[in-house]
Formats: structure tokens, sequence, C-alpha cells
């Protein structure tokens, strides 16, 4: 499972964080901890749209979250229309549902997250070597 971005043509080409690990320990390190608690998710990033805090060498957990536990600024994971997971910053609440966008894009993603697609929020990440 990957967490993904969107990727859009106008972000610019921003580097992520790195560590002196590789890829397969951070994987391993946030499998550990993914089993710390039950529900929780650990995949690896993918694309532009949050970088640079986070890229293709980044290695995500996603905790539970209760949909009116919420606020403005988290870093959530939720399905977005076409079935994707999607990793972004959530806006402004408006009534049922949250607006939604990465940190590197210019615009709002066209989905909004609710209970029914929300997945969790963004509880830690650990980054491979580039």
């Amino acid at each position: 499972m990957l967490l993904c971005g969107c990727v859009t043509n106008d972000s610019p080409n921003l580097s992520a964080p790195a560590s002196a690990v590789s890829f397969r320990e951070s994987s391993r390190a946030a499998r550990s901890v993914e089993h710390e608690q039950e529900g929780r998710l650990s995949a690896p990033a993918q694309g532009s749209s949050m970088q640079p805090l986070y890229g293709d060498n980044a290695y995500l957990i996603i905790t539970p979250i209760a949909f009116n536990e919420l606020q403005s600024g988290m870093l959530i994971a939720y399905h977005n229309l076409q079935g994707m997971r999607v990793v972004h910053r959530l806006g402004e609440r408006e009534g049922a549902y949250w607006t939604v966008k990465g940190i590197n894009n210019r615009y709002e993603d066209a989905d909004y997250v609710t209970p029914d697609n929300l997945i969790g929020v963004v509880y830690g990440s650990f980054f491979a070597s580039q």
C-alpha cells in the first residue's frame, strides 16, 4: 500500500529530508511502531505534493483518529474519489467535511475528507537515504 499525494506540474522540485539508514531499515522501524497500537498502518510515501516534508524516501505511520477530533493543519490520510490513499494537510471544516491540500500544491484537493473516507492522522515518519 502506498500513501500518495497529488502530483502537480506547478510543484517545484524540492528535496525531502533523508537519513543514513536504508529504505529497508526505515520500513522495519515503521512496521515496529505500527504494531504498537491496533489499527495503525505504515506505508511508503510517494509523490511531490508533500515535499519538502515527505518524499519518495519516507515511510509514514498512520494512526486512527475520530473525525470529531480533527483540527485544521493536521496531516491526515484519506481515500480520494479514485480510491487512492492520500496524505495531505487539513484546511477548513465546512459543515460535514474538511478541505484538504498538499503542502506543495497550489490548490485544494477536489476531494473532501469525511467520516467515511478518513483513514487516520500521520503519527510519525522514517526517512531513508536517497
